[in-house]
């Protein structure tokens, strides 16, 4: 019986000891991350962790679905098989025929078609034949031969030559090149300057880069009058007169006059609707204003004095008035749904 209870107190101190802080680190590694009392019981775990993974893949592939269509998900997978296989049997080279019919001959057609959309789409026609030249015939060879290093990952876009910045900026645009575009348009955005915030401004118009745009134009507005630029005369007549619309706009703005905030709007449509909006606002207070001097009792000096302020506050909202329907009618002949870009001055 001694030996007996000596026993019992021997493994309750080692169980004791077993639970001890100090002793923690060996408790986890013994009975937590090593311990396997039990071989059935793992390999259940497993499958239950590999059930739980089917569940969540399942379950996203439906979210998917009720937002996208199991047709466009399904569409949207098979184009990519297709593209990725007919990467895969573009092996041979091809020529860009540039500017005066000068020839860049074996470019490799596989990351070429990977990098670029509109080759894609060429080379994958079944009439499409790797003798037959890609032509780029309105930029210089040496600005091509920068954007097809870029693209064969032979040099950064960093690395491009100041010179051929813009001309690479069209051909990744042309040839539908979406991350080097991305990349040039950046350099661009950081390079905008008094000299070339015009220059800029025409071609973000041109290739439809709208926040290269927006960040050209709104240079131009606050540090110069475009028409003293000397590129002004060569910008289209259409460009133009959306840049004086937006000037006159700017300039004209009685609703924006005092207010040190920035004050921003996405096209003359949206301008007018917030000059509307203020006019509307004006009145509205007017007419309140109008309301409780006609309930008002006293006929002292507040009262006089009251009615002096909104003497003042009928002119001014008269005036306002007046100017929007100005800036109706200035903007008439101007309204083009492509003005989509965020002008926005100080």
């Amino acid at each position: 019986q001694k030996e007996s209870t000596t026993t019992i107190l021997s493994m309750a101190q080692e169980e004791f000891q077993r639970h001890l802080l100090h002793d923690l680190e060996h408790y986890i590694r013994t009975y937590g991350l090593e311990y396997d009392h039990d071989a059935n019981l793992s390999v259940r775990h497993a499958a239950e962790a590999e059930d739980r993974l089917k569940e969540a893949a399942a379950y996203q592939e439906r979210i998917y679905a009720s937002v996208f269509g199991p047709e466009e998900n399904s569409k949207q997978q098979q184009e990519s098989k297709d593209r990725e296989n007919t990467l895969k049997g573009l092996n041979g080279t091809v020529s860009i025929i540039t500017a005066e019919n000068e020839k860049i001959p074996n470019v490799p057609l596989a990351p070429l078609a990977k990098a670029c959309d509109a080759v894609y789409v060429v080379v994958s026609s079944p009439h499409f034949e790797q003798k037959d030249a890609l032509s780029l015939k309105d930029y210089r060879a040496s600005a091509v031969r920068d954007f097809l290093d870029v693209v064969l990952e032979k040099k950064k876009v960093d690395d491009i030559s100041s010179d051929h910045v813009v001309e690479c900026c069209q051909i990744a645009h042309f040839w539908q090149a979406t991350s080097v575009l991305s990349k040039i348009v950046d350099i661009l955005h950081a390079s905008i300057d008094t000299r070339n915030c015009l220059s800029i401004c025409e071609l973000a118009d041109r290739l439809e880069l709208h926040s290269l745009f927006e960040r050209s134009l709104s240079h131009v507005l606050v540090s110069m009058d475009a028409k003293d630029h000397a590129f002004w005369e060569d910008l289209n007549p259409h460009l133009k007169n959306r840049i004086l619309n937006v000037q006159s706009a700017i300039r004209s703005s009685i609703h924006s006059r005092g207010n040190r905030a920035k004050v921003f709007f996405s096209s003359i449509q949206e301008y007018l609707a917030i000059l509307q909006e203020r006019v509307n606002y004006q009145q509205e207070r007017l007419q309140e204003a109008k309301e409780r001097q006609a309930e008002s009792v006293d006929r002292g000096e507040s009262y006089k004095y009251a009615a002096e302020m909104i003497a003042k506050q009928e002119k001014r909202t008269r005036t306002l008035v007046a100017f929007l329907e100005e800036q109706k009618q200035m903007f008439e002949k101007d309204r083009d749904d492509r003005e989509r870009n965020v002008f926005f001055f100080n």
